[in-house]
């Protein structure tokens, strides 16, 4: 938890994950290859610390869902980049950034978490 929102981890989908592009107009910061964040306990300039909000060990990077990158996709590069089984991803993730973009934290978690 930050002093102005969250960071959600996920793990390396073991392919390329662009750095600073931009999620699909979605108001996220995503680092990938070549970024960093700042992990739980590290201090802010003003003063603040940031905080874990559940389990911050190797077990629960374990069980962290998977990134996926069509998550990166403009919504042209999605329907060009269609595969088959591909349908239940773009779903969720059309419900996830609705719900992000209606402020809805709770769906918006649910959903990130179903992977």
């Amino acid at each position: 938890r930050t002093a102005r929102g969250e960071h959600w981890w996920y793990r390396h989908p073991g392919q390329p994950v662009a750095n600073g592009r931009p999620l699909r107009g979605v108001a996220a910061d995503v680092k990938g290859d070549g970024g960093y964040v700042v992990a739980p306990g590290s201090l802010h300039p003003d003063g603040g610390t940031y905080e874990s909000v559940g389990p911050w060990c190797r077990e629960a990077a374990a069980a962290l869902p998977i990134f996926d990158p069509r998550w990166l996709l403009t919504d042209v590069e999605l329907r060009s980049a269609a595969l088959p089984g591909e349908d239940d991803d773009v779903a969720r993730y059309r419900k996830l950034r609705a719900a992000v973009l209606a402020g809805d934290t709770t769906a918006a978690r649910k959903l990130r978490d179903q992977s």
